[in-house]
């Protein structure tokens, strides 16, 4: 069902109708296929999963490995401060791959529009906020001086953040009104309330 949603642009007046079973979904399938690039549409999507993922799962192990920072008065990115920093980043820097193949996915396979240029370009600059984030470490959550390294911390991190929300909200109409992406429209509606 993922590849199907990742039609190129130039094929998409080449696709078919595709029910995928027991989802009652109907979506569409490259008739086609040419090559589009270096990457394709298929390995944006791929690489974005596991670069999201990997992002994810790493935080959920510095819960367990740092135990001396509490979730509760605690930030992600206090953990880069500790004994496990390098796990820390390598988690931004995944999360920063993974957030700009899904921009540039999303790019190819779109058809061109206002909100689809305004939702991939942010995706791209979080993508980069979480690269800014890895380089750059927090001043820490009890810190009572703001140091430049610390700002441009901040800066990363309110890039990412911001851009995400804004882009969650800005794909749930892109994808409703795509063929290739309509069944995803109300999952993205749940994704953008949930990190709201």
């Amino acid at each position: 069902a993922y590849g199907a949603s990742l039609t190129p642009k130039a094929e998409r007046n080449s696709v078919v109708p595709n029910r995928r079973a027991g989802s009652g979904l109907t979506g569409s399938v490259p008739v086609n296929q040419e090559p589009g690039g270096p990457v394709s549409a298929r390995q944006y999507g791929t690489i974005g999963i596991v670069g999201v993922s990997v992002f994810l799962l790493v935080n959920v192990a510095l819960h367990f490995l740092d135990p001396d920072l509490s979730v509760v008065d605690a930030v992600l990115s206090d953990y880069a401060l500790g004994d496990y920093g390098w796990l820390s980043r390598a988690g931004d820097f995944a999360a920063a791959v993974g957030l700009i193949s899904i921009a540039l996915g999303l790019r190819s396979t779109l058809a061109p529009g206002k909100r689809v240029a305004a939702s991939w370009i942010l995706i791209l600059l979080a993508g980069f906020g979480f690269i800014v984030s890895g380089l750059f470490d927090t001043d820490g959550t009890e810190a009572t001086e703001f140091t430049t390294t610390g700002t441009v911390h901040i800066v990363g991190s309110m890039v990412s953040i911001l851009g995400l929300i804004v882009t969650a909200w800005l794909l749930r109409g892109v994808f409703s009104r795509d063929d290739g992406y309509r069944y995803l429209s109300r999952t993205q509606l749940w994704f953008a309330v949930v990190i709201s």
